[in-house]
Order: structure tokens, then sequence, then C-alpha cells
């Protein structure tokens, strides 16, 4: 199967990310979960989603991998849950799983690492729309001189907006979007390169990767009058209004007319940030310790 693979327990999906020992491709098997839910309605996760991490590791020993070369990171929605520290020991006492819960600014550099290694386009705005936070990052000629990390999830939205027995209320999350973009770290750019949940599901509704500012407006008077698209999956037709919400505010506060969808998976990046430290041994102690100790917080130059 393959010597390393990594958990990426994010705000919407629990993704397993690992490099084909035949062919050397990296590849991404992904499942839905309600980790993002549990933590924005309730501050916690559930017993429901803890059961679930540990028996995703079992299944994938089942499947051939090995359990000496697993390891896990997870962001914003572990960052944010009350009682993480009930998951991260469980995973490590019964499945000898070490998680690392990576920071705002080392998922922000790792959106710019991955842009990095597949577009050439500078200057660039980056923006990664999550299930619990937006991740910014630009990139001048010389070097990156803007890195931010906002609460500005379609998760934690859509859970914020949520009133017992009342319409979602769509004035105050925009008030909340808003009063976040006045002290986030914004500078004026032509176009957006953007990626994510939101954005991708966007993409594929208006049926082209570059999406003007006029098409993002239009799908979003759509979306409020009938409804998400039918064709999007149930967990993403829920969050999506509050996921449209942010890039279309985005693309106002910076000045952009459009939006270019780029596919980078953070989780990919890391994997492969790991795999080169650690060169052939690719499991055991050492694993563990590349691990605890590696922070990805200065952004290779390609420029």
């Amino acid at each position: 199967m393959s010597k390393l693979a990594l958990l990426e327990y994010g705000s919407n999906s629990l993704k397993v990310h690992f490099r084909s020992s035949l062919t050397g491709e990296y590849r991404t098997l992904k499942l839905s979960w309600r980790l993002g839910r549990d933590v924005y309605e309730t501050g916690s996760l559930s017993d429901e989603t803890v059961k679930q991490a540990i028996l995703t590791v079992r299944d994938l020993l089942g499947m051939g991998f090995e359990r000496q070369s697993m390891f896990a990171i997870a962001t914003e929605g572990l960052r944010d849950a009350g009682n993480r520290a009930d998951l991260l020991s469980q995973l490590e006492e019964k499945l000898a799983l070490k998680v690392r819960v990576i920071s705002g600014r080392e998922e922000a550099s790792l959106l710019a690492e991955g842009y990095l290694q597949v577009h050439g386009k500078i200057p660039a705005f980056l923006a990664d729309i999550g299930g619990g936070s937006l991740q910014l990052v630009n990139i001048s000629q010389e070097k990156t001189v803007l890195r931010d990390s906002l609460p500005l999830g379609a998760i934690r939205l859509h859970c914020l907006g949520e009133e017992e027995g009342k319409p979602w209320n769509r004035r105050f999350v925009e008030e909340f979007i808003e009063t976040q973009f006045e002290t986030a770290c914004l500078m004026k750019t032509g176009e957006v390169q953007a990626t994510g949940g939101t954005v991708k599901a966007a993409a594929k509704v208006i049926g082209k990767q570059t999406m003007g500012l006029g098409d993002l407006e239009a799908l979003l008077q759509q979306t409020e009058k009938e409804g998400p698209p039918l064709d999007l999956k149930p967990s993403r037709r829920e969050i999506f209004l509050p996921g449209l919400l942010v890039l279309t505010r985005l693309l106002r506060q910076t000045g952009a007319t459009q939006a270019h969808y780029v596919d980078i998976s953070v989780g990919r990046v890391f994997l492969q940030k790991m795999i080169e430290k650690l060169g052939s041994a690719s499991s055991g102690p050492r694993k563990d310790v590349v691990l605890d100790q590696m922070r990805i917080t200065n952004i290779r130059s390609r420029l």
C-alpha cells in the first residue's frame, strides 16, 4: 500500500493521505463526519465522533495500512474542541496513533507551499475556506508578506446562525463576517486563488474554475431564493450558503473581480514534508519525534 499514511482530522471530513508504493502518486481517501457540527454546536466532540475516529484507524489497518507508519494532524475544528484531549489520548493509548493539532499559521503556510508546488503565477492572493476557519496568504514577488487565519469556516458560521424554532439568521452571520474582515490583514488584488469545499462546489455549479464576482453573486441570489443546488452532497448543501457569503465578501473586501479554484490539500503537503524529513526511515519512533518537532511556518522560496 504505502510506507507512510497521514490522517487529517478536519471539520467536515476525515482524510487519509498516502503515497502509492506502486506508482509513487499521492492519493486521498475522504470520509464525511460530524466533528465540526459537534464542536460548533456544543463546544465538544460527541462520543459518536470519537468512536468513528478510532474505528476508522482500525478499518485502515484492515485495508493493509501499517500502524507504525500512521500519523495524524488536526486543524481548526479540533483546535476549538473543549474535550480534544479525550480523543487525542484515546487514539494514542488504544492505537498508538500520535496526533498533532497544527496552528492556523501552519495551516496558512501549508496552503502557500501547496500553491507554489503546482502554480507559478505570482504575485498571488490565496484563500482556503474550511469548515472552521478561513486561511489567507498573500505572496509577493519577493516573499510572503501576509498570512492570516480567521474564524470564518462554513460549518462554524452555519451553527452561528442557527436559532431554535427560527429561520437561519443570515443578518447576524453577515455582521460577524464583516467584523472579522475589518481587522484582517487584507490587501487589494485582482484575483483570489481559492480552495476548500465551498469553492470547489461553487466551481462545479457554475461550471468553470475561474468565477467572476458577478457569477458568484448570481449564485448567491439563486441559493437564497431556491436553496442550495440539489446536485451537491447533503453535507455540503447544509453549509453552502455561509461559505458562499464568505467567498463573495472576500472578493468585495479585496477588490477582486474573480476567484479561481485551485486544488490544494494541506494534508498532502504535510505528508510530503514528513517524507522529506524522514527519508527512508518512514516508521517507528523517529516518525513521532519528527511529527512533534516539525513546525511549518517558513515557506520555502520558489519565487
